[in-house]
């Protein structure tokens, strides 16, 4: 009778079958003893056995399968609530924010890269505005990285040209605030001021 039995694979002879005959053997063992001898058969004890040992695979197997079943839908419910699993797997592109430092004679910018949740981390140091040719540095370190794509790095140099042409002061006007540069350029940081 257990030379019949197939794993749920269906296969004839699948490792679960040895097991289940091993634990048969076993469990005939234990549950016959001697009695073999006093005229019990003992081809209904194997065969109880048999389906005895199946069953208690099938419980360990389910209780397995349960618990696999159970940690994949923590890690799901984890992953969707921003638990520890939050951000792997994600192929969004990254994002970053300029950031300005405005003074009377200097204009310092940086970029930032957003990491979530309002993180940030530096991506560049601060270049000053006109006393180093500070945007052609920036160019160059934003090329330097190639992970950045070309559409991000020419949106960022656009972006400090505008902000440039908006602190440098029109001919017998006065320079631009910090407040005004904040309205027309929502998008960038303005940390601070230096006079």
């Amino acid at each position: 009778a257990l030379s019949k039995n197939t794993g749920k694979s269906g296969r004839r002879g699948s490792s679960k079958g040895r097991v289940s005959r091993a634990m048969a053997r076993q469990l005939v063992k234990r549950s016959v003893g001697g009695a073999a001898a006093g005229g019990v058969r003992v081809g209904r004890c194997q065969r109880a056995a048999g389906v005895a040992a199946r069953e208690a695979g099938r419980r360990a197997q389910t209780r397995e399968g349960t618990l696999r079943k159970g940690l994949r839908a923590t890690a799901v419910a984890e992953d969707a609530s921003g638990g520890m699993f939050e951000g792997m797997g994600e192929t969004s592109p990254p994002t970053f924010r300029l950031k300005f430092v405005w003074g009377k004679d200097t204009l310092a910018f940086a970029v930032d890269q957003i990491l979530g949740k309002g993180n940030s981390s530096p991506l560049t140091e601060y270049f000053f505005w006109p006393q180093d040719d500070a945007w052609e540095n920036l160019k160059a370190v934003l090329e330097a990285k190639d992970w950045i794509p070309a559409s991000e790095k020419i949106a960022m140099l656009n972006r400090v040209t505008e902000v440039i042409n908006f602190w440098t002061p029109q001919e017998a006007q006065e320079q631009n605030t910090t407040d005004q540069a904040k309205a027309k350029f929502p998008e960038c940081g303005f940390t601070g001021t230096f006079y």
